[in-house]
């Protein structure tokens, strides 16, 4: 009941760069949940492969290339 004069607004604005490091166990959906909300709120994303899981890591430049995603936004090592 008090606060029914206040008011909020939300501002969504980008960090800059993410870094997400993939495990081995699940490496598509774990580092799924976090790149999505970082691409969508503008954010470039470097994303580290674990080194037993390298086809993931490609299948994911290749989706973000194929959805015209600029290639700085997303990077694998």
């Amino acid at each position: 009941m008090l606060f029914f004069s206040k008011r909020s607004t939300p501002y969504r604005l980008p960090w800059g760069v993410a870094g997400i490091i993939s495990p081995c166990n699940y490496p598509f959906g774990i580092p799924m949940h976090e790149i999505v909300p970082a691409l969508l709120t503008a954010n470039a994303v470097v994303f580290k492969i674990a080194p037993e899981t390298l086809p993931v890591g490609f299948k994911f430049a290749e989706l973000f290339r194929l959805a015209w995603l600029p290639q700085v936004a997303f990077t694998t090592m």
